[in-house]
C-alpha cells in the first residue's frame, strides 16, 4: 500500500509518506508569510496539528474506504 500512497494522500500530507517531510509545509508557511509582507498582503496563515486525529476515526469508515480504494477485500 505504501507505493500507491502519493497516489490517494494530498501533496499537502507530509506526514507519514514515504519521500516527504513535515520540514517542506513549515518551508511553505516561510515562503507564504515572506511574499505576503513583500506584497503588503495582508492575511491570515493557520498550522494546524492533528494530534491523534487517526485515533478519532471510525474504523469502519476506514475499511469502506479501503474497499473502495480497493486496498481491504
Amino acid at each position: 500500500m505504501a507505493n500507491h500512497l502519493n497516489e490517494i494522500i494530498d501533496p499537502s500530507q507530509t506526514a507519514y509518506v514515504p519521500g516527504r517531510s513535515v520540514m517542506d509545509n513549515i518551508r511553505s508557511n516561510f515562503y507564504i508569510k515572506n511574499l505576503c509582507q513583500s506584497k503588503k498582503i495582508v492575511g491570515l496563515l493557520i498550522f494546524l496539528d492533528a494530534k491523534k486525529a487517526f485515533d478519532s476515526v471510525n474504523h469502519d469508515y476506514i475499511r469502506k474506504t479501503l474497499k473502495v480504494l480497493r486496498f481491504w477485500g
